[in-house]
């Protein structure tokens, strides 16, 4: 019986060393984005799926990482971004406390996926945030 369904999933993202354990973060942020791309240009469109960029959330991921996901959305817009935030008033410390060390006009957790150019209006249309509890 066949039943239509629609899927969104992608590889998750994780590079800063202090907050994942090594066997589950990328070793760098240029593997991380060859094997996302090899992943999207093998699944995204086929059929009903369609791959997502999945940062996991913005404490166990670096600046560069942020950066090459809003790179890889710009080229290909068409894909979605699914990530964590703000689930818990520690967790928000913590993020802030990690950004704000090298910049600390850093307003708020949402505020740095904005600054890496996460949350634009057309990106906002094929985002999935889990999560944003506070």
């Amino acid at each position: 019986m066949q039943r239509n369904l629609r899927m969104l999933s992608g590889k998750v993202l994780m590079d800063r060393v202090a907050q994942n354990p090594h066997y589950l973060r990328d070793p760098d942020v240029q593997t991380a984005e060859d094997q996302t791309t090899e992943l999207m240009d093998r699944w995204h469109g086929r059929g009903r799926l369609g791959y997502s960029i999945s940062p996991r959330l913005a404490l166990t991921c670096t600046e560069d990482m942020l950066t090459m996901v809003a790179r890889l959305h710009r080229q290909q817009p068409d894909l979605w971004i699914q990530t964590h935030g703000a689930e818990n008033p520690e967790e928000i410390k913590r993020v802030l406390d990690i950004y704000r060390a090298q910049d600390p006009s850093y307003r708020s957790y949402i505020d740095i996926y904005d600054r890496f150019g996460l949350l634009t209006d057309k990106i906002a249309v094929r985002a999935l945030r889990a999560h944003r509890r506070h």
